[in-house]
């Protein structure tokens, strides 16, 4: 990256619109920024870090203070910076926070979003031109500042740092936080794994104890000698053991009930048997019963049988007669229907002779008819036509009479629109300047807004004021308090050591050297103190000592931090004291008071003029509306009107031609023909629909008695033939019974006849059943013959049943015991299992941990995440070296320390030198001021080396310098400006320094000059050789 042009407006002390063309050094690469001081030198670095990222290149300068003094609230104040990144060129712009007074009188804030133009995009908004700006330079922020921009008094930091310190700013620059994070994720991990350790112990030890209640043989303490040895083989064998006498005696119990029950079987099948035999006894005795009734259903049924033949027959006969007897009631309709048919044959003989003329003459009434309608038709288009005519001659008068109204309305809105217009000219005459007055209200409101700023800091201030006076009396408390408890640790240390020396003492034997002094002679052992303190007390009251320290040292910081705030807002404010801050606070606002009384009433004048005359405007333009209308209506009107007189001559002329056609009868003679016409037509066409209905009845009759009657001949012959033979049949059956007893045989129901088959089936079924029970009861009675009665078995069933629960019982509580202890070995082993697992798991985390966070003194005590920077800390070591040696005439050269002490602070990271002059290493704060410059100076370039390597390759071609030269003999200078020079001719960079030395500007000829107005400042280049 190479900056071409930095232009600024009202930016720092930069007010004026200032432009800083950087490619006009195309030939000087190495250059000195000048100037007074004050006047603007590091604003052109917060110019283009802040166009940039946004930022500023330091970190005591934040973005609100980099607007220029001289400039109000209405300026607008930006950087904007044209760069180059691998041969393309990129405009950036951004613009400071703007706040501006709207038209409500308001305070508001503007904020314009940065651009970025590049060849062939623009990306617009703060997260996207962000973005793409670290994209395209490879680096944020703070890797920028570090590479391109070394602030005043800031590159030195990193020479100086201690471990802690480097690491936290190698941590920032190479992005090493993901290390860290590692750290303590392992960290907690391993305070998980401890604490499912401890968890997994107990809950361990709870099971065994709940175990070995069940195992006599086994003590706990066994258990807990087994959990902290991580072996249970002795349990294991105790279980096994318990288990083998729980399977013996469940079997044996198994056996015995078996046994008994067999027994009890048999008793109960032999009672059962006893007390069938007498149910058979009873069945027996039922069935003998039963038999009459059965014999009797029997004989029915096979009477019924043997007649049902003849009984069809009788059947047959008594349909025949019914048969008959149907047919002699149609034939006896048959006569009266044809009777009936005479008779309308003669009627229908009668209507024809009086009704036919009238039909014949139906034709020639409907042509007179259809001749009369014409006639009248034509008498109704005359009377239609002569109505619309009517009603336009109407309408025509009615338009006319509102075109003259019209006519009148429009002449006065003509007029009114011209007495709106004079009014509205005479008040836009007379009103006020209101751009003035907006400015005056503008230049209030920034003074309002000053004061509102002063006051705000006026009040931080007196806050501030208030929190030193509570540092103050917190700050004596503490102090207090940690003077009293370290008199009582003191006290604690001096009891722990006194009995730790009597415990020594007690174990003294004569002639045996003494384990402190060696003294084989013991004249005046300590005593015994009857204080007994623990160490963990004592450590613990250490520890919170310690920590009070802190916190006092804490607070003491932070009472000198609110002290020079509260002193430095003093000064800023140009004031001694808060009282005459407030006293000149209150001035200032009551000055504003007034002046924004008088504005206030200013305005509203203005405002009320400037309502009027949107009054007059709003009824000027209401007028000229009625107006348009106005015209518009009037002309439609007259379109209208045209339109109807044209209509009413049409409709005219229509008129005459309908009347020209109209015959010389009048309407009424006309209608009176036509109705007696249409009353003769009407009776002939019911007559003659009555004709149709009479030759359609007298032809369905003649029909149906046609059929009828050959119907009737068929159906006599067949009955004739039908009873003969029924006859014949009946006469050839062999039947002793009388035709009345078949008929009542007959007469039962289906239902009945089944329910008689089904008593006699259920009968033959209940009899062989019986047979058969009987013969299986008897054959089993000689297998079961104890020779007892049934009283005897009852007894003796109970008195088995009884053992057998018994028996039961203990069982079932021998194997609610077993399922018991299972289940407490399943807990058991399942527990034992997690603690192994677990112990594992926490031993593998605990060396991570140890190792991750460098905390074992065998594997090193470096930390992940130090060891990765000091990687990243060689490297740049191994490039501030060569530069190093040359600036001091091969003298100096880095070197880390990489022995670590036993102690927990952060190491890995200090630095030293090597004195090549006097052969020995030593810290590098022993360094005078000119040899820590150019230190830091090689330590900053081969830091911006690395970074750059680190960051894919980017090139970044500037580099800029504030101060430090002050402090280097001629010798020094000489040296640190060849090692610029070097740099700037193998790297090709471009150069800026700053610096007041003498010697400087007479061997850098090219100078960015900056000066110093009323108005602000200016920079030019000087020194540029023409090309």
């Amino acid at each position: 990256m190479r900056p071409l042009i930095l232009e600024m407006e009202a930016f720092g002390p930069y007010f004026e619109h200032t432009v800083i063309d950087f490619s006009v050094l195309s030939q000087q690469q190495l250059f000195l920024i000048t100037g007074p001081t004050g006047g603007g030198k590091t604003t052109i670095f917060d110019a283009i870090v802040y166009a940039l990222y946004g930022k500023t290149s330091g970190e005591t300068r934040s973005e609100k203070e980099l607007k220029s003094q001289y400039a109000d609230e209405t300026v607008r104040a930006y950087a904007k910076l044209t760069f180059t990144v691998q041969g393309e060129t990129y405009h950036i712009r951004r613009d400071l926070p703007q706040t501006y007074v709207n038209k409500k009188g308001k305070i508001s804030q503007l904020t314009v979003k940065p651009t970025l133009v590049g060849p062939n995009n623009e990306w617009i908004g703060k997260k996207e031109v962000n973005a793409k700006v670290i994209e395209l330079l490879g680096l944020d922020d703070k890797q920028f500042r570090q590479i391109v921009m070394l602030p005043q008094g800031e590159f030195k930091e990193l020479l100086v740092a201690d471990s802690a310190q480097k690491q936290t700013i190698l941590a920032t620059l190479f992005q090493t936080e993901p290390y860290q994070r590692f750290e303590e994720a392992v960290k907690e991990r391993t305070k998980t794994f401890n604490t499912d350790l401890r968890t997994a112990k107990q809950q361990l030890s709870q099971s065994g104890k709940q175990l070995t209640e069940y195992l006599p043989t086994f003590e706990n303490d066994e258990i807990l000698d087994a959990i902290d040895q991580v072996d249970n083989g002795g349990l294991e064998r105790a279980i096994e053991s318990k288990q083998t006498k729980y399977k013996h005696d469940l079997i044996q119990l198994r056996e015995e009930i078996q046994q008994q029950t067999k027994q009890q079987n048999d008793l109960k099948t032999e009672r059962d048997l006893l007390k069938e035999q007498e149910e058979l006894k009873k069945i027996a005795q039922q069935l003998e019963e039963e038999q009459p009734v059965i014999d009797h259903y029997q004989q029915k049924l096979e009477q019924l049988a043997a007649t049902d033949d003849y009984y069809q027959l009788l059947k047959a006969a008594d349909k025949l007669q019914t048969q008959e007897q149907d047919w002699e009631r149609k034939n006896s309709e048959w006569h009266s229907e044809n009777e009936a048919y005479q008779a309308l044959t003669k009627e229908f003989k009668d209507f024809k002779t009086k009704w036919q003329p009238a039909i014949d003459q139906l034709p020639k009434w409907q042509e007179q008819s259809q001749t009369l309608k014409q006639a009248l038709q034509t008498w109704e288009n005359y009377h239609q036509q002569l109505s619309e005519w009517q009603e336009l001659v109407t309408r025509i008068k009615s338009e006319t009479e509102k075109q003259t109204q019209q006519k009148e309305a429009l002449q006065a809105a003509d007029e009114q629109v011209q007495q709106k217009d004079k009014e509205r000219q005479h008040v836009e005459k007379t009103m006020p300047n209101y751009q003035q007055l907006s400015q005056q209200m503008q230049n209030w409101q920034t003074n309002d807004n000053r004061w509102k700023q002063e006051k705000a800091d006026y009040d931080e201030a007196k806050k501030g004021k208030q929190a030193i006076e509570e540092q103050e009396t917190r700050f004596l408390k503490l102090h207090q308090d940690y003077q009293r408890d370290q008199q009582a640790f003191q006290q604690i240390e001096r009891q722990y050591y006194n009995h730790l020396a009597g415990i020594l003492a007690d174990e003294l034997v004569d002639g045996e050297p003494c384990m402190v002094c060696g003294s084989p002679t013991h004249p005046n052992p300590a005593r015994m103190s009857n204080d007994d303190v623990s160490k963990e007390t004592m450590e613990e009251r250490r520890e919170q000592l310690n920590q009070q320290q802190i916190s006092v040292e804490t607070t003491a910081n932070s009472l000198n931090r609110l002290k020079n705030e509260y002193t430095q807002s003093l000064e800023t404010a140009h004031q001694e004291d808060l009282l005459s801050w407030k006293q000149s606070l209150d001035k200032k606002e009551t000055e504003l008071s007034e002046e924004k009384a008088r504005l206030t009433k200013r305005e509203a004048d203005w405002a009320k003029q400037n309502q009027t005359l949107k009054v007059l405007t709003t009824d000027l333009e209401s007028a000229k509306q009625h107006q348009q209308m106005t015209q518009v209506s009037y002309e439609r009107i007259e379109e209208r009107l045209n339109s109807l007189h044209n209509e009413e001559s049409r409709a005219q002329h229509k008129l005459e031609e309908i009347k020209s056609n109209i015959s010389d009868s009048s309407e009424e003679e006309i209608t009176q023909a036509l109705t007696a016409i249409h009353q003769k037509m009407t009776e002939a066409n019911t007559k003659q629909d009555e004709k149709q209905q009479y030759q359609e009845q007298l032809t369905s009759q003649k029909a149906r008695l046609d059929a009828n009657k050959e119907t009737l001949k068929e159906n006599k012959e067949t009955l004739l033939n039908e009873r003969k033979v029924n006859q014949e049949m009946i006469a050839a059956q062999d039947v002793t019974l009388s035709e009345a007893l078949v008929r009542e045989i007959h007469q039962m129901s289906s239902q009945e006849i089944n329910q008689k088959r089904e008593i006699i089936n259920q009968f033959n079924n209940k009899h062989y059943a019986y047979k058969q029970q009987l013969a299986r009861n008897q054959q089993a009675l000689t297998q079961y013959h104890s020779g007892l009665s049934l009283t005897e078995i009852n007894d003796k069933i109970t008195s088995i049943e009884g053992h057998i629960e018994q028996l039961t019982e203990q069982r079932e509580a021998l194997i609610s015991e077993q399922a018991n202890f299972n289940q407490l070995q399943e807990t058991f082993n399942r527990y034992w299992e997690t603690y192994q697992r677990t112990e594992t798991e926490f031993g593998d985390m605990d060396l991570i941990n140890r190792v991750a966070r460098g905390l074992d003194s065998q594997l090193g005590r470096l930390s992940f995440q130090t060891y990765v920077l000091s990687r990243y800390l060689e490297n740049i070591l191994l490039f501030a070296n060569d530069r190093l040696l040359a600036m001091t005439q091969n003298r100096y050269e880095f070197r880390r320390v990489s022995e670590l002490s036993g102690s927990n602070t952060a190491q890995g990271l200090d630095l030293n030198v090597y004195d090549y002059q006097i052969g020995e290493e030593r810290s590098v704060k022993t360094l005078s001021g000119g040899e820590s410059f150019k230190a830091s100076l090689a330590l900053a370039l081969g830091l911006s080396d690395v970074i750059q390597n680190y960051s894919g390759g980017v090139h970044v071609d500037t580099l800029f310098i504030d101060e430090g030269f002050g402090t280097l003999d001629n010798e020094s200078l000489q040296s640190a400006i060849d090692t610029l020079i070097d740099l700037q001719a193998s790297s090709g960079r471009l150069i800026g320094i700053i610096s007041h030395v003498e010697e400087l500007k007479n061997q850098i000829p090219t100078h960015l000059e900056i000066t110093t107005t009323m108005s602000g400042s200016h920079a030019h280049f000087t020194g540029i050789e023409e090309s």
